[in-house]
């Protein structure tokens, strides 16, 4: 999965390669990089599933940096690759299907839907002093024709007022599926071993 989001200030770019076993999350290897005005940070995770359910995590700051180590109850990722399939589903009135080439390319029928409050846990939206109904919305995802497999979306939302102007880009895209090397989920070395 490749997550990338901005507006004027923020750029976030998200990479993750995921394993999932009947639905459940067991393998994470992220990294995420924020660029917001000048400041840019980064964040690298590889986080395994125990045999009592909890996760072992490697997670560094810096993309050289030394790991350090834990164990984590839970974890979440978002977008959760099911869970954004879900909110897709309860959209599904909501949206016009085409087909281009060898995808299926789903899009908002009207700017009546509210992603904001749709997306707002997947994708870490929220929106303050203006309200939703004032922004313009596009929405376009796409799935894989032979397989049914979500490839990728995009979502634009942008204001523009005598208040001022506000546009947030946010797409995303799938690949390899099925295609993960256990490799990018090695254990690396820390300072604590």
């Amino acid at each position: 999965m490749d997550l990338k989001s901005g507006s004027k200030n923020t750029h976030q770019d998200f990479l993750a390669q995921v394993q999932y076993d009947n639905g459940e999350l067991t393998k994470v290897n992220s990294q995420l990089e924020e660029t917001s005005g000048s400041q840019t940070s980064y964040d690298e995770v590889i986080a395994i599933q125990t045999d009592n359910n909890s996760f072992t995590y490697y997670q560094r700051s810096d993309k050289n940096g030394q790991w350090r180590n834990g164990e984590w109850e839970t974890i979440d990722l978002d977008p959760d690759y099911f869970s954004f399939l879900d909110i897709i589903y309860k959209m599904s009135d909501d949206l016009t299907i085409e087909e281009d080439d060898d995808d299926y390319v789903l899009s908002l029928r009207s700017q009546n839907i509210d992603l904001i409050s749709l997306f707002s846990d997947e994708l870490n939206l929220s929106l303050t002093g203006v309200d939703q109904t004032e922004m313009e919305k596009d929405f376009e995802i796409r799935f894989v024709k032979k397989t049914f497999y979500l490839k990728g979306f995009d979502m634009d939302l942008n204001y523009s007022s005598d208040k001022g102007s506000l546009s947030i880009n946010i797409g995303g895209t799938y690949s390899d599926w099925n295609k993960v090397k256990d490799s990018v989920f090695d254990i690396p070395s820390t300072g604590n071993a």
